[in-house]
């Protein structure tokens, strides 16, 4: 075993692929993780299927020409079927992306970050993350094209910009723009607030002068029906008192030749006999009479 599997076993390890090659010919047969059989003269050539994120610093300008820093953290994909293709032109994987990636995300990076200002930079991060994916992809795969390798080898699957370093002028102007702007939206802000307030201070005054007139309105209408039932009730009072005047009569026995119809008015009752008086007085008892 310690002779045999060394010289006839290919190992591929879990996230590689591998191709064999032997005096500097590359086989095209794609070797997924597993154990695999080879020939003692063949030697492998692995490539990483996936990259785990790691971040690369980069130096590029803004579009005032200021140089700026940013990381960079993109994640790469192999197509395992453009290994063989990958290994005769570039090596192993390590070559490959010292060779082809990194220097392209510095490019695409400074081509896109150089189109923004630092405050495009800062507000708009997913945009500028985004044309820089697809600035990098495409630059990559020209770059494989030239040798012959398939455009859609190494695929750029995600790009994070995990931090934006400005320098102090730059920081200083961006502290008093962003200051200034604070102060406008602010003034904005308070203006279109108190032009509200008026407009809600008009309608209620509108509103209040509307009810005022309703209300007014309503109490005219109250005080001429109230002035109509008064008056209706005035025209019966004289009646009412007189009925009034009869039972206080009829209640003080009916004896009184007089009825008190008001201040200034009686009735004279003559010629009624003690019978009819007391009939008058109580009709109950004058009726066994």
């Amino acid at each position: 075993q310690l002779v045999a599997q060394p010289l006839f076993l290919l190992q591929v390890p879990a996230g590689y692929g591998a191709a064999l090659a032997f005096g500097g010919n590359v086989d095209d047969t794609v070797y997924m993780p597993g154990p695999h059989l080879k020939m003692p003269w063949q030697s492998a050539i692995y490539m990483k299927l996936w990259t785990i994120a790691e971040a690369r610093e980069t130096t590029p300008t803004d579009s005032n020409n200021q140089p700026i820093s940013a990381t960079v953290v993109p994640q790469i994909w192999i197509d395992p079927a453009a290994i063989p293709s990958l290994a005769r032109n570039y090596g192993d994987f390590e070559s490959l992306i010292k060779g082809v990636v990194d220097p392209q995300i510095s490019q695409a990076t400074r081509g896109k970050t150089s189109l923004r200002t630092p405050e495009q930079l800062i507000w708009n991060r997913p945009a500028v993350v985004d044309d820089i994916q697809r600035a990098l992809q495409i630059a990559i795969s020209d770059q494989l094209q030239t040798k012959g390798v398939d455009r859609n080898a190494v695929h750029v699957g995600l790009v994070a910009i995990t931090q934006f370093g400005f320098s102090k002028p730059v920081r200083d102007t961006l502290e008093n723009k962003a200051e200034s702007q604070v102060k406008t939206h602010t003034a904005n802000a308070q203006a279109k607030i108190r032009g509200i307030e008026a407009d809600m201070n008009g309608r209620v005054t509108e509103i209040i002068a509307d009810g005022e007139a309703a209300a007014a309105q309503a109490i005219a209408k109250a005080n001429a029906y109230k002035v109509q039932k008064v008056g209706a009730a005035n025209a019966v009072a004289p009646d009412v008192a007189k009925y009034e005047a009869i039972m206080k009569w009829l209640k003080a026995g009916g004896h009184s030749p007089r009825i008190q119809l008001g201040n200034n008015t009686q009735v004279i009752i003559s010629g009624i006999d003690a019978v009819a008086q007391a009939s008058i007085a109580n009709p109950k008892a004058t009726d066994k009479q």
